[in-house]
């Protein structure tokens, strides 16, 4: 990046003019360096593992139509707010967002794939409007069980908003 920089700028700075190009200074980090299977507390495998229930329970509430009859439940894929008439099919557009993610990394042997994954799948582009946004959230973490957390709490959260328990 410094060989991007003018001669006489030496650091990156902060410009608010719209005009003028912007440099930042990034940090890349390889998620998990140096971690392997064999460092990973069994405790976070056996909970990456119970999350399938979960992503298994938010697929079916989600590719059901049935879902969006209940005007309590949020989702930015109806045709009117508070009506219970969708603009898309739900079931083809989950398909479609399951085909474009790939296969589900297994959790016991990539965690950190399978969070990524499972966070990718309930905040698909374009979105459903069905769960709290969590991408950043999974980024910004250090650690698998952070992840872990932040999956599983999107997921209960987006579960509840489904059954028309609790709206977004």
């Amino acid at each position: 990046l410094e060989s991007s920089l003018p001669e006489e700028q030496t650091e990156a700075q902060t410009v608010v003019d719209p005009k003028v190009w912007t440099s930042v200074n990034i940090e890349v980090q390889k998620l998990d360096e140096g971690e392997s299977l064999s460092d990973i507390d069994p405790a976070s495998l056996d909970k990456a593992e119970s999350l399938i229930p979960l992503l298994e329970e938010w697929c079916d509430l989600v590719s059901n139509p049935d879902t969006y009859r209940n005007t309590n439940v949020t989702a930015s894929i109806r045709a009117q707010r508070n009506q219970p008439v969708l603009h898309v099919d739900p079931e083809a557009l989950l398909k479609r967002v399951i085909a474009e993610l790939g296969e589900r990394p297994n959790p016991r042997t990539d965690p950190t794939g399978f969070c990524f994954w499972g966070g990718a799948l309930i905040n698909p582009l374009p979105a459903l409007g069905v769960s709290l946004e969590i991408r950043g959230n999974l980024l910004e973490v250090r650690t698998l069980e952070e992840r872990l957390t932040i999956l599983e709490a999107g997921l209960v959260r987006s579960i509840q908003n489904l059954k028309g328990e609790r709206r977004l």
